[in-house]
């Protein structure tokens, strides 16, 4: 028997991850622009001319039907903090800038120990292993979109 979902939230095993990990990989070599706008809704990915970080982010969400706010330092207020240990495909890895003390950067986990990621204008979209990206300097937590339910939450 499964367990009642709370209200507004999506089971984790109801989502199409395979959906979401082709959208990541057709977003590789997209070009960087911060401040970029795009229409999170429309599924033909060739009309990306260039996204940043959170876009990134943004735009795959919503492919699955789930919305995240604009910005990196909004999306982590709608994440729940994960351990290493119990990521998943979805989840989110944040870093922090040390100048001014707020979160910068978001990637995403799309398994196989790599996240994707608008890293800036020299590398546009790419694909950075998971242990590259938590060793940096400016690494600061992973979170879990607060619209998805697993038992990890309770």
């Amino acid at each position: 028997m499964k367990p009642n979902i709370p209200l507004g939230k999506k089971r984790y095993s109801d989502i199409d991850w395979k959906k979401f990990v082709r959208i990541a990989h057709s977003l590789v070599g997209k070009p960087y622009k911060f401040g970029a706008e795009i229409n999170l809704f429309d599924s033909n990915v060739d009309n990306i001319k260039a996204l940043d970080c959170s876009e990134l982010s943004e735009y795959m969400f919503a492919q699955i039907g789930l919305r995240l706010p604009d910005g990196s330092y909004n999306q982590i207020k709608h994440t729940y903090p994960i351990e290493y240990e119990k990521l998943r495909i979805g989840d989110l890895a944040f870093k922090w800038d040390p100048d001014t003390e707020v979160i910068h950067h978001v990637a995403v986990i799309i398994g196989d120990a790599n996240v994707i990621e608008a890293k800036g204008k020299k590398w546009g979209v790419v694909l950075t292993s998971l242990n590259d990206y938590r060793a940096s300097a400016h690494f600061a937590s992973y979170g879990r979109h607060k619209e998805i339910w697993s038992n990890e939450l309770v």
